[in-house]
Formats: C-alpha cells, structure tokens, sequence
C-alpha cells in the first residue's frame, strides 16, 4: 500500500447499510487501501456479505462476542492488526462519497486528525433508498441525490449541505464559517503515531455516547490539531434507534476534561494478539 491506509468500519448487523458501506467503499476513486471489520459480534450474514467482498478489496475481519456494546474494544482490536500510517474510521451505517478519501488524506498527518460531518438522512428517505434497493453509486447522483436535497429543504434530512462535494479552495471558505469542528466517530481519520500516542479508544466504555468525544478531547490535549473537511469529506448516515445511556460513559469523558489526561489506562496497548479473533 503505497499511502499506507487502513479503514477501520465498526459493525454490528444491519446487513443492507453493512452492504452499502462496503460498495461505497469499494467503488470509490482512491482504492489502495486494506479494510479491517471492527465487528461487535454480529451474525453470519455480515461475514458473508464481507466474504463477497474479498475479491474487491483487502479484507480482515475482526469479530468479538456479542456481549453488549463494546465498539471500542472492537476498533482497538482492529487498529492493533492493521497496517496503515493513516487510519480512517467508519460507522457501518455510513456511505462514503466516491471522492471521500482521495480528497481527505492529505489532511492526516501526525500532529493532525480530520474531522468531518455527514448527511444525517431521514427515516422516509432512508426507506426510500433500501426499498428500491438502490446501490452505493446510486445514492450520490442522479434521482436520488435530489430527493435527497428535496428532503432537506424541508428539514427532514438534516445538514444536507455537508453533501455537497465543493472544489477545495470553495470548501475552505464554508469549513472557515464552522464554529463546531469536534471529532464525530462514524465519520473521521487520524494518523498510527497520534491514536497510538494516546493510547486509542478507551476500551472500558460500555453502550453508546461519549467514547468519540473522550477520544478526542485526549488527542486535543495531546496537541494534536483538527483539521475539518466537510465538503471534501462526503459521506450520509442512516437513522438508527437510540441507544441507551451510559452514566459511567458520561463520567468517564468529564474525567478526562477535568483532568487533562492524554492516555486512557486501558487502550490499544492492552490489547494482546492472542485475543483477537480474525474470521477467514
């Protein structure tokens, strides 16, 4: 791999967005890349949708059992096997624009992450897009990328204009108007020495919420700069229902603002080889 890349997609069932995300991935205009499934105990048919991939791409995939909400634990697992320099990281329920990594990875270097937004679509649009079985390449031109800019004109699909891919000296001027640029977890990359320098994800968060902002408000307080890249950075995201909430996830993050910690104690580095379970 001559850019050294790894794509982490975190994944636990949801078979037809799993589907998607690996299409979008798969026919996007920068291909050299390997891709490595942080799966949180799915069932077999993400493995076999994934095994249908393997002529396409690089594939590993890392599977843990279903014992509850342990994305972390499952990433951490799939950087320690990983290859690349650079390491992008994807929600499984989102859909990379053909352009997304060609036109962000520059943007991560060591001393600088990149961080962006995606489209978060509507319950009726998303409905639309997987009853019509519509494919990857279908989701960003043509009938459907107008329903979709239709939908957000009526405030249905939120933050439709993060879906507009913009020459980058027109994105630079909308990414300068931005007053949040914090790190969103289906959607954003980093460099190996940096994720590494503080220690990755926390493995100890348990359920959903809080595990992306800990993670990067250690990267700021290590010194590590965001670079934003909406408009470049394309991607759109599936509704999901909510998850629960954790308060000990909430601790944990108010724990790192206070104290100003870089590394969590349990991270990347307590993750041994022998335990990771790598699906053939």
């Amino acid at each position: 791999m001559s850019q050294g890349i790894s794509v982490i997609v975190a994944a636990y069932n949801r078979a037809e967005l799993f589907r998607l995300c690996l299409e979008a991935l798969a026919g996007g205009a920068f291909s050299d890349f390997e891709l490595i499934i942080a799966d949180d105990g799915s069932g077999p048919e993400i493995k076999n949708i994934a095994d249908s991939f393997r002529g396409r791409m690089n594939i590993k995939h890392v599977w843990q059992d279903d014992e509850g909400f342990r994305k972390t634990l499952a990433i951490n697992k799939a950087v320690k096997i990983s290859s690349g320099d650079k390491l992008y990281f994807f929600d499984a329920d989102t859909i990379a624009h053909p352009d997304y990594i060609s036109r962000s990875k520059e943007y991560i270097c060591e001393g600088q992450y990149m961080v962006t937004r995606a489209v978060l679509l509507s319950e009726k649009i998303a409905a639309h897009i997987l009853k019509n079985g519509f494919s990857a390449e279908d989701i960003f031109c043509g009938s459907v990328k107008w329903r979709i800019r239709k939908d957000g004109f009526f405030a249905r699909t939120r933050y439709c204009t993060y879906g507009f891919l913009l020459p980058r000296f027109l994105a630079a001027i909308t990414q300068s108007f931005k007053k949040n640029s914090n790190m969103s977890g289906r959607c954003w990359g980093v460099h190996r020495k940096d994720y590494e320098r503080v220690n990755g994800y926390n493995n100890d968060f348990r359920g959903a919420y809080c595990e992306d902002s800990e993670l990067d408000t250690r990267l700021a307080n290590a010194g590590i700069k965001r670079r934003l890249a909406t408009n470049e950075a394309v991607s759109l995201h599936f509704p999901h229902g909510k998850s629960a909430y954790s308060g000990d996830n909430a601790a944990r993050l108010e724990e790192v603002l206070r104290s100003g910690a870089l590394m969590c104690a349990n991270g990347l580095d307590q993750i041994r080889t022998e335990d990771i379970t790598v699906l053939k």
